[in-house]
């Protein structure tokens, strides 16, 4: 069996797995995403989506969810990755934290360049992970090779595969391309047909679709001493269905796509999402809003009733409409031959019923977690309570999210950065994306940290405990100041920037500050010493005055004697 025949079985395989979940993704994408269905049937360009919605609440609560997503993971106004050594001993090295920092500065500057539309894709995985539970976000290299692309794949077109891990390592892509695309991309290895399809005699049929299979699955022949595409860890390879042959052959280093999976139920590979679990209530909401639409438009327009033969004309019920009645047929029936029908509508009911469903629509999508209460007058220890609330409902969702998805983001963008960032021989390139590491990190593992805003919550939580262990612990330094050497202050201020998201090079290097306190030592010391130099040349001046006194005394006694004899 040839390679390309057993690709295209795998996908075969893994593609039936995923058809049971088709139609439950049609219907979750008409109630909540309508421009991202085509799973049971093809969207037409141009074609309405929304014929059948009559409230657009669902949508509403889908898109606040992958805003709510996006702001939590991946927040673009403040850095949500630190990187970080594995071994805690190099993390204190401040050379290390400067190359760190540099590190994720460059990363930061490569994710938010506009010309990689990281913002539009994470985006719309955003939004099919809040509406279908999981999205794909292609990480990669633009096609000159000096910057990163990012692309959002449709549900529709992949099909999955997990470790034994419960990690997704497999990936079957389903693309299509019309002939002369193939042949963009291609050359000659796009076909036999793909070619045929392009003789100058038959340019008309350049525009024809043809579909290709890329596989991307864990390499277990490879060989780890050589380093080219065809011993990289994850294989690539792309098959042609209609010719059924291989196309190209290549690898990856890292994983290229990130998959967010929301809930995974066990033994299922293919996640459940809020919105299946809001699906009967919003069906409910939309039948409800036809309903009162009907309803309403029945109390302001009632229907109309009429005697038998005293119209002669039709019944024009328009605004300015004229209806001829005969005279006779008016009298006989009291002077009324045409009325309105009383439907006897209680549309504030129907409001207050919708407006519950609207509510039970926006909890199954996380609307009352996000928006907590908040008053004025709360104190510090109730803001905390609630964020503690906060993290407890929502935190582990985000902690699964923060590993599969802005975990393989950052890892697969440092590992495209840094092999930029060398020649082949693995000497490091002036100018590169990321400068050389300091010899303290060489040979040394890294890794990431993610600073959302979940986790500064969690931060804030514990420099809230801090101020509550100061504030408990000020009496008894009052009463004992010895007590106070029990805190070690140069720690607790070189964990504030892991608290609060401070770069670290806010912070002075240890050597740094070592030297500034000896500097100022000597400062304060420089006075004392002056002085101190002073009271001793005092004392030497007395006790040279003492021994003058004593020499010129004794030399006195001496004159006397010598008179005396």
């Amino acid at each position: 069996m040839t390679k390309a025949v057993d690709v295209l079985d795998r996908n075969k395989a893994l593609c039936s797995k995923r058809d049971i979940w088709l139609p439950m993704w049609q219907s979750l994408a008409d109630m909540y995403y309508p421009n991202r269905g085509g799973f049971t049937f093809p969207i037409l360009q141009g074609r309405e989506t929304q014929t059948e919605i009559y409230d657009t609440t669902p949508m509403l609560a889908r898109r606040g969810l992958a805003t709510a997503v996006d702001g939590l993971l991946k927040p673009s106004t403040t850095r949500w990755f630190w990187m970080k050594a594995k071994d805690e001993a190099i993390n204190e090295d401040d050379q290390a934290k400067a190359w760190f920092d540099a590190v994720g500065d460059r990363m930061w500057s490569a994710i938010y360049d506009p010309l990689a539309r990281f913002i539009q894709h994470s985006g719309a995985v955003d939004n099919d992970l809040a509406a279908l539970g999981l999205g794909y976000l292609w990480i990669g290299e633009n096609r000159n090779r000096d910057g990163l692309n990012f692309r959002s794949i449709h549900i529709g077109d992949c099909a999955i595969d997990e470790n034994a891990d419960g990690q997704v390592d497999t990936i079957y892509i389903t693309r299509k391309w019309t002939a002369r695309q193939a042949y963009q991309r291609f050359g000659e290895k796009a076909g036999p047909k793909v070619l045929e399809c392009l003789k100058e005699d038959d340019k008309k049929q350049s525009g024809k679709m043809f579909e290709y299979v890329q596989a991307i699955y864990p390499r277990e022949d490879r060989d780890q001493r050589y380093k080219n595409n065809l011993n990289m860890p994850w294989a690539n390879c792309i098959v042609g269905k209609t010719d059924e042959h291989l196309v190209e052959e290549s690898g990856f280093q890292e994983f290229p796509v990130a998959v967010p999976r929301w809930e995974c139920a066990p033994g299922e590979i293919y996640p459940r999402s809020p919105g299946m679990m809001a699906l009967p209530d919003a069906r409910t909401l939309q039948a409800m809003g036809h309903t009162l639409l009907v309803g309403g438009q029945r109390a302001v327009d009632p229907p109309t009733w009429v005697v038998d033969d005293a119209v002669l004309s039709a019944v024009r019920t328009f605004p300015g409409g004229l209806t001829v009645i005969d005279s006779e047929a008016a009298r006989s029936s009291g002077g009324k031959p045409i009325g309105q029908l009383e439907m006897g509508a209680n549309i504030p009911i129907g409001r207050e019923m919708q407006d519950d469903y609207r509510k039970m629509v926006g909890n199954s999508f996380f609307k009352e977690v996000f928006t907590l209460p908040t008053d004025q007058n709360m104190t510090a220890t109730e803001v905390m309570e609630r964020k503690e609330e906060f993290i407890r409902t929502i935190g582990p969702t985000m902690g699964q999210l923060e590993n599969d998805y802005i975990g393989v983001i950052v890892r697969r963008v440092f590992g495209i950065l840094m092999r930029a960032s060398v020649d082949v021989k693995g000497n490091p390139i002036e100018g590169g994306p990321i400068p050389p590491a300091p010899d303290i990190l060489q040979n040394k593992e890294a890794e990431f940290e993610f600073m959302s805003p979940i986790q500064q919550a969690r931060k804030m939580i514990e420099a809230h405990s801090l101020a509550a262990a100061f504030q408990i612990a000020t009496p008894i330094i009052q009463i004992q100041p010895e007590t106070a050497d029990n805190f070690d202050g140069d720690e607790i201020l070189r964990d504030l920037p892991d608290m609060f998201s401070m770069p670290h090079k806010w912070i002075r290097g240890r050597d740094q500050v070592a030297a500034a306190r000896q500097q100022r030592q000597q400062m304060a010391a420089g006075p004392a010493m002056v002085q101190g130099a002073q009271g001793v040349a005092d004392v030497v001046k007395t006790v040279a005055d003492a021994h003058a006194a004593t020499a010129k005394g004794n030399a006195a006694k001496v004159d006397a004697v010598q008179g005396a004899a």
